[in-house]
């Protein structure tokens, strides 16, 4: 099940179906490239820590 606010008029529930297959396959792909470069949660105790990580 999709919920959605798109008009039912407009947007065909295959096309909403689509742009979601398509939305699931781009965060797949960005959580492999998390894995693969090894960047997890960065290590932080506060704000000026985190932007000398990055």
């Amino acid at each position: 099940m999709v919920l959605t606010t798109f008009p039912e008029d407009q947007y065909p529930g295959a096309m909403i179906l689509e742009w979601y297959r398509f939305r699931w396959q781009s965060e797949l792909w960005f959580k492999r490239f998390k894995q693969i470069a090894q960047l997890g949660p960065l290590p932080k105790q506060d704000d000026e820590s985190a932007q000398a990580w990055l």
